[in-house]
Order: C-alpha cells, then structure tokens, then sequence
C-alpha cells in the first residue's frame, strides 16, 4: 500500500479537516468568511471519501461505495434510479425496470467538479455517517443543510411577496410539430425560511451546520478499516473493536472533540470522570484501569455538546 493510501493518512486528513471546521465556527463572525473556509473543506472531506471509497479503505461491511455511485450516477444495486425532492425538501428516489450492471470502475474523481462535491458532500455522505454512527453525530444533525420552502397555516406554498402559489396554465407551442401544448406551472417564486434572515441569523445557522460537518469529519475517521499491515505493528486489535479502553486510547478520543487541552489533560479528565462514576470502568486504578466503550462514548458526546456550548458563549 502506498503512503498516500495508507489507512492512517485517511485518517489524519479527515481529523485535520475536523479541527479546520471547528476553527472557522470558532473563529469566524461574518457569514460569507465562515462559509467560504466551511465549503473549501466539505469539498475537500468529499474528494478524500471518494479517494478512500477508490483506494478501498473504509470498512467493507458500509455500503458507501454503492450508495455514492448512485448519487453520482442514477444507479444503485444495478438499477436505474433518479433522486427527486418536493418543494418542502423531503427526497424521493425513483427507480425504473431496466437493470444495469456496474462495470466496478473508479469514481472519477478526476473530471468532478466543486459544485458537484459540495453536493455529495451534504448528501449522500452526510447521510450515510449519520446511518452508520449515529451516535456520533447530534439528532438533528443535517437539519441546516437543506432549504425549507416557506409554508402558510394551511401548508400551502408561499411565494417571495407571502402569497399562496397556486398553478397556472401556460400554453406553449411544440417545436416540432407546431401543436400548443398545455402546461401547468406553479405561480411565482418560491420563498425559503432563511430569505429574511440578517448576519446575527445567518451566521448562527451556518455555525450549526459547520459544527455537523466537524463531527462527521470525526466520525468518517472512526468508520475507515485498519489495515492488516497495521494491526501487525500495533500488535493488538484495532481500537474500533474493544470493549473495554485503556485510559490513553480515551484521552486521545476525547481530544478529538475538545479543544485547547493536552492529551495528559484529557487523561486526567478521563480519569477522574471514571472516579466519579460517570462511565462504566473494571473498577481498577492507574495502567490497569479500562473503560467501557459504549457508557465512555456517550460521556464523550456529552463533553463535544458542552465544549460546542461553550464556544458558543465566547462568540456572543
């Protein structure tokens, strides 16, 4: 395996690419500024998922592959298929009879465009790690990436001006043979909850979605397969698959999600969170203490909540 495909250097890029995410919602105050430095790295966290989704290192058992294929091209488990969204965002995937094969070839990552990336990245990827590992990710994680259409009392379409969009018939001569055809079209533009939002709004929703994009940074660096190579020099199974954790293996989790702290800091405030019974331990103290995954990582997304929180303040 090449350097450039090794598995730790995925990871080490989608973990870099987490702590830029985190940087910019913290250290950006105008809209346009922490957009732009958000979308450079989903576009570069989309080319990287595609790079290892083509350099085979994500965990077999995921179906990223697959599904990104039928992002990219209309075709999944060998069908022809067409994703469509109503006008209150919610998606329909439609497929047809004609069955098609997948030749296996690389997903050209070459000829891809930042537009097109940017929107893998927010789907199917961001759906994808919320499916595979959802506990890593908030509830509503993705909420703020789409765009809600403005809606009445009675659910009826609102246009820019707030009236109701209702469907107008629109004549329309046909080309070839010269015939008018018939149309029906909704009337006017449509308005989405976000249009009369100022900076204050703007920004508050975009540190929202950044803080998403961060944690599934995090998380696409948890779901990549060790290699055999790697488990050979580590000279024991691979973290993912314990479940029980050595202090250090917990601190160095716990810096991934908290900032400004040192991984002895982390240790010690892994440490004394076992002492205090806030996550299931083997009872032991020092080297041969180990911690239970599943209780540890729960307490983890309790500490990136609170640290998010406290960011948060700061910024006000």
């Amino acid at each position: 395996m090449s350097a450039k495909f090794d598995t730790r250097w995925f990871r080490q890029r989608f973990r870099e690419l987490a702590r830029e995410l985190r940087e910019a919602r913290r250290q950006e105050h105008k809209p346009r500024h922490l957009k732009i430095r958000a979308d450079r790295a989903s576009i570069q966290a989309a080319r990287l998922v595609i790079e290892g989704v083509n350099a085979c290192v994500f965990n077999p058992r995921l179906r990223i592959r697959e599904d990104l294929r039928f992002a990219w091209t209309g075709k999944i488990s060998g069908r022809d298929g067409k994703i469509t969204f109503d006008h209150g965002g919610r998606m329909h995937v439609q497929l047809v009879a004609e069955t098609l094969e997948d030749d296996g070839a690389p997903l050209p990552i070459e000829t891809a465009s930042d537009k097109q990336l940017a929107r893998l990245w927010v789907f199917p990827i961001l759906a994808m790690v919320k499916a595979f590992v959802p506990s890593s990710l908030k509830a509503n994680a993705g909420a703020y990436d789409y765009k809600t259409a403005r809606m009445g009392d009675q659910g009826q379409l609102l246009d820019i001006d707030g009236k109701p969009r209702g469907y107008v018939k629109e004549i329309q001569i046909d080309p070839d043979s010269g015939d008018p055809v018939c149309n029906w079209q909704l009337s006017g533009e449509q308005a989405y909850v976000g249009d009369d939002y100022d900076d204050a709004d703007s920004i508050a929703h975009l540190r929202a979605s950044v803080g998403d994009w961060a944690d599934a940074c995090s998380a696409l660096a948890d779901l990549i397969a060790d290699s055999k190579t790697e488990k050979e020099r580590a000279g024991r199974p691979p973290v993912p698959q314990k479940d029980m954790l050595p202090v250090k293996i917990c601190g160095e989790l716990l810096l991934r999600d908290v900032s400004g702290i040192t991984l002895k800091k982390a240790m010690a405030r892994v440490s004394d969170a076992g002492n205090k019974g806030k996550f299931l331990t083997n009872g032991k103290k020092g080297r041969e203490r180990r911690i239970e995954r599943v209780s540890f990582e729960a307490w983890r997304l309790e500490q990136r909540d609170r640290d998010l929180d406290a960011d948060d303040e700061g910024l006000d």
